[in-house]
């Protein structure tokens, strides 16, 4: 009983180390596109116009969020 007790702690310690093996994944995204807004008074005329020009069924882009 002590043996699988100790092979127990033994195994659930492994998943305190870190990986050797780990990567960091980043990705560059060389477009960025700015607002039309940007730095500019983000007042409530500005926020009525971008939801004005929001269009839903038009594929996600940096102006159509």
């Amino acid at each position: 009983m002590k043996v699988i007790a100790s092979l127990a702690l033994v195994a659930s310690a492994s998943a305190f180390v870190p990986a050797t093996n780990m990567v960091a994944s980043t990705r560059l995204n060389a477009e960025v596109v700015w607002g039309d807004y940007d730095d500019k008074m983000w007042d409530n005329d500005a926020k009525k116009d971008v939801y004005a020009k929001w269009d839903p069924t038009a594929p996600r882009t940096g102006l159509n969020f």
